[in-house]
Formats: structure tokens, C-alpha cells, sequence
């Protein structure tokens, strides 16, 4: 809250003075010209007055030592005197100023405005002398006027920040104060799981009007807390599932009643017991600990298998969903499991690639006849071009029915070749986009139930796949039959190995030239190599 506090205030402090500082920038040479004006004016009217008094009375040399005293300041540059004619009858210049002005007779008003556009910092400014055709001239410098325009500017701005940094800081010391102090005190009183009278005063003193607010909040808290400690079990005995909670990650701290219905093992028997020991498969027990390792080794908070188990003369299928608590300092405070029973699921999958090993068969024996049936109704068509053509050389009566015989017994050959392709005919290819890791999750569902219990099938995504979701163009059928066949022989390749493990890895390959050069049918350098 500080922080976002501190934000908000330096952030619209920011820019104010940023809008400030913009103003200033288009209106410093407005406010420069107007003091340069204001100056001169003062000073034109002042000494315009003097010098015609002092004209009067032929007084040169009080003009040239007042002249020369009002020189010494940094805003002037020079005072003249020029009468109607240009000549100069009196010139007093800042023997300080650099570059110095050079002034040449005859020198008239006009000429001597030329000589001061070609300098930026000088302007000026003339009088009529009341009385005399002489013309008062003041020549100021803007540079010391600039200079203290910036820096006044500049203290102001830093007057400013302090200010906001003084701000800030007794906002922070309120805040903590009123708000921080109090909501402390609070969470300390809850975290302890009391509320002492000492924490009642204080919180009455500090926030009397919310006290009573709070104070009613937290005993509701407090009521449902402990009306859902007293349905925690049973809501657990209502649910289908059965549940397991353990502190130490390696044996059960609790179990919920549903195992005597689900694993066949009465709660108590299964308190203290090592997770998963009640499968007594040590393999299985191996590979579960195994994965819970690993998710909590990865930070996971969440973790799905499935596992199969026999139990009688039945196998069954579990899937277990563990969520793992962690605390503050990143080690395992808590572990929850729930327990299902997905024989059902597992049974229906099992059919289901039953029904699609099955359909593959099929048309594997589909292949193979159409193949046979080709070459019969080539042989047969060999076979009717040859009949024919003995038949035109022949009369004899029996040749001829003889003839007529093997005519018939080839069109019947040929109806059943017929019927043999009709049954073999072969579907054209239906390329659609296929999403891989879609496809391969749903391809690893599938295919686990037909795979032996020990067997383990595994999909693995390369670094940057899952993100880039990679799609190809290709008939979805025919790409599931051909990883489902090399399953197949994977499988019986590892068939000798205790606990064989079938790997698919998907990853994504940029091909450089000698690879394009082997496969010159690609038309793209961004390919995904598909490994078992």
C-alpha cells in the first residue's frame, strides 16, 4: 500500500511539474521581454526627466557620471545621448560586457536598432529627452535577466520536491498510524487464533468506529470455521471418492471411510501405513512415490495419474488427484489425495481400442485382398483375350461348349474378384490440420488400455512445443495407425523387459541446408520431428 501510495503521489507530482515546466518553456521569452520592458521603462522615464533638467542647466558632466555609475550594473549595456543630427553628444559603455559594443558616428536611431538585431542578448530602447531634440538610448543585456529567471525557476522546482518528499513521508507516518498499526495488531490476533482484551482496547481506541465491524466479522469467521471443522467428515463420507490427507509426504495422517468401500481396507488400518502401501506392489509404489518426488522437486501444486491394480481375481483402475501445500520457506506442509475408481472409464477405453485395433485389421485384410484381387482379374483378362481368340479358330461342336464352359467359369471368377475389390476398396486420402499435442494426448488415452499393465507409455514435449502448438496438414486417421503400429512392435520388441517404458517425443527442428538437401520436398526451413 505504501509503495502504491508513493507511486500515485510521485507520479501526479511528476507531472504537475512537467506541466509546469512546459508552461514555463513557451512563456520564458514572454516573461523575459516583459521585466526587460518593465525595466526600461522605469529607467527611461526616470533618466529622461534628470538628463532634461540637467540639459537645461548645460550640466555635461553630471550626465556622463550619472551615465557612467548606471553602466555598472550587469542589465545595462550602454546609455547614449544622440541628438537629431546623429551625433553623439554622450556614450557610456559596460566596460564588463563581452563581446563589447562598438559604436561609430554618424549614428542615428534606425542604425543603431540594425546594430542591435545582430545581437540576441541586447535590446533597445529610446526616449524623447522632454524639451530637447536629443533621443535617450538604453541598451540591456537579457543574459543576467535569464540567468536569474533559471535559477529562481530552479530553486523553486527543488523547494517543490522537498516539499513532495515531506509529503510523502507524513503521509507514510499516518498511514502507519491510523491503518497499518491497527490491521497489524488484527492479523497478529488472528494468526494466534485469539483475541486478547489488551488487542480489544486498542483496536476500540485506534479504529472506534470499524472496531465493532471487525470484531462481529471475525466471530462469524470463528462460528463457520468451526461449523465446517464439525462437516468435514461428513462431507467426506458423502463424497464418491476417497480421501487422504499426510504431513510428512510419506505415510497416511488420515483416511476417509470410503477406503473400506474403494480399496477394500478398513481407515484405521490404513493411519500411519506408507502411501500407496496398501497396493502391496512394490513396482507400483516405486513409481508413484517417483512422481509425487519429482512434482514437489518442481514446485507443482497439483498432480493427476492413473495406475492399475489387481485386487482378487480383478484388476482395477485408480486415478488418484494429489494436490501439495507448501509453506513459507517453500518446504511440504500438507498433502491431499483423493481416490478414484475409473475401472469403468478404463474398460470403455479398452473397447474402444479394441474396436479400433479390430477396424484396423480389417482393412489391413482389405489391403491385402484388393492386392490378391488385382492380380486374379489380371490373370483372368489374359485368360478371356486367349479363350477368344481360339474360339474364332475353331467349328468343332465340342471345342466350342468346351469353350463356352471356360467363358462361364471365368465371368464367375470375375463376379467374385468383383465383389472381392468392392469389399477392399480403398478410401482416398482426407488431409485436415492436426494440432500435435492435442493429438498426441488424446493418442496416449487411447492407446494405454491396450497396452500390457507393466508396459508405461509416455509423451514428452521439447522445449517451446506446448507454447508454439505446432500444426500439420495430414489425414489423422492414417497418422494414428501408423504410431499405433509402431506401439505394436514396440511393445512386443520390449516384451522380455520387467517394466518396459515407450517413450514419443515431440520436438520442434530448424533444418539447415544438408537436411533440406535429403528431403528436397520440404518448401520450409521449420519442421517437428517426431521420435518412439
Amino acid at each position: 500500500m505504501k509503495q502504491d501510495l508513493t507511486k500515485t503521489v510521485m507520479f501526479w507530482s511528476a507531472s504537475f511539474m512537467l506541466l509546469l515546466g512546459i508552461l514555463f518553456a513557451f512563456s520564458f521569452n514572454s516573461l523575459e521581454t516583459y521585466i526587460l520592458d518593465l525595466m526600461a521603462e522605469q529607467r527611461l522615464t526616470y533618466q529622461a526627466r534628470e538628463f532634461a533638467k540637467h540639459m537645461d542647466d548645460k550640466d555635461a558632466a553630471y550626465i556622463r557620471e550619472e551615465s557612467d555609475a548606471l553602466v555598472q550594473e550587469s542589465v545595462l549595456s550602454a546609455i547614449l545621448v544622440v541628438d537629431a543630427s546623429g551625433e553623439l553628444l554622450h556614450v557610456s559603455l559596460n566596460a564588463h560586457q563581452y563581446p563589447q559594443l562598438e559604436l561609430h558616428e554618424p549614428l542615428s536611431v534606425d542604425t543603431l536598432a540594425s546594430l542591435i538585431d545582430t545581437r540576441s542578448d541586447l535590446h533597445l530602447y529610446t526616449r524623447q529627452i522632454p524639451g530637447h531634440h536629443a533621443t535617450l538610448a538604453l541598451i540591456l543585456d537579457s543574459r543576467p535577466v535569464t540567468v536569474a529567471i533559471l535559477s529562481t525557476t530552479l530553486s523553486s522546482a527543488l523547494m517543490m520536491i522537498i516539499l513532495v518528499l515531506i509529503s510523502i513521508k507524513a503521509l507514510h507516518y499516518s498511514l502507519r498510524r491510523q491503518l497499518v498499526d491497527p490491521v497489524e495488531h488484527l492479523r497478529e490476533a488472528v494468526g494466534n487464533k485469539d483475541i486478547d482484551t489488551e488487542t480489544l482496547h486498542r483496536l476500540e481506541e485506534e479504529l472506534p468506529q470499524e472496531a465493532a465491524t471487525i470484531l462481529e466479522f471475525f466471530d462469524q469467521l470463528k462460528h463457520s470455521r468451526d461449523d465446517l471443522r464439525n462437516h468435514v467428515p461428513e462431507m467426506l463420507e458423502a463424497l464418491p471418492s476417497c480421501f487422504w490427507w499426510s504431513d510428512d509426504g510419506k505415510t497416511y495422517r488420515s483416511i476417509s471411510g470410503k477406503a473400506c468401500t474403494l480399496l477394500q481396507i478398513p481407515p484405521e488400518e490404513l493411519a500411519g501405513t506408507a502411501l500407496w502401501g496398501w497396493s502391496h506392489s512394490p513396482a507400483q509404489i516405486a513409481v508413484n512415490t517417483e512422481q509425487l518426488s519429482k512434482a514437489i522437486a518442481r514446485k507443482e501444486e497439483r498432480l493427476d495419474f492413473a495406475y492399475q491394480m489387481n485386487q482378487g481375481n480383478k484388476t482395477y483402475w485408480f486415478g488418484e488427484a494429489i494436490t501439495v501445500c507448501y509453506a513459507r520457506d517453500g518446504s511440504v506442509e500438507t498433502i491431499y489425495g483423493i481416490i478414484n475408481d475409473i475401472s469403468a472409464r478404463k474398460n470403455r477405453q479398452q473397447e474402444q481400442a479394441h474396436q479400433l485395433e479390430l477396424m484396423h485389421r480389417l482393412e489391413a485384410t482389405a489391403t491385402l485382398v484388393g492386392g490378391i484381387a488385382h492380380e486374379f482379374n489380371n490373370a483372368l483378362a489374359g485368360m478371356n483375350g486367349n479363350v477368344f481368340l481360339i474360339k474364332q479358330n475353331t467349328n468343332d461342336e465340342n471345342n466350342l461348349y468346351r469353350i463356352k464352359r471356360i467363358e462361364q467359369l471365368i465371368e464367375h471368377s470375375a463376379a467374385m474378384i468383383e465383389r472381392m475389390l468392392a469389399f477392399a476398396r480403398k478410401s482416398t486420402l482426407n488431409p485436415t490440420p492436426v494440432r500435435l499435442v492435442d493429438f498426441l494426448n488424446s493418442f496416449q488415452s487411447t492407446m494405454l488400455p491396450s497396452l500390457p499393465s507393466q508396459t508405461i507409455l509416455t509423451v514428452h514435449f521439447g522445449e517451446g512445443v506446448e507454447a508454439a502448438d505446432p500444426t500439420i496438414l495430414a489425414d489423422q486417421k492414417m497418422l494414428q495407425e501408423l504410431l499405433m503400429q509402431l506401439v505394436e512392435n514396440a511393445s512386443f520388441a520390449t516384451s522380455d523387459v520387467a517394466m518396459p517404458g515407450i517413450n514419443i517425443r515431440l520436438d520442434l527442428l530448424e533444418a539447415d541446408d544438408d537436411f533440406l538437401y535429403k528431403y528436397p520436398g520440404l518448401s520450409a526451413r521449420d519442421v517437428v520431428h517426431l521420435q518412439l
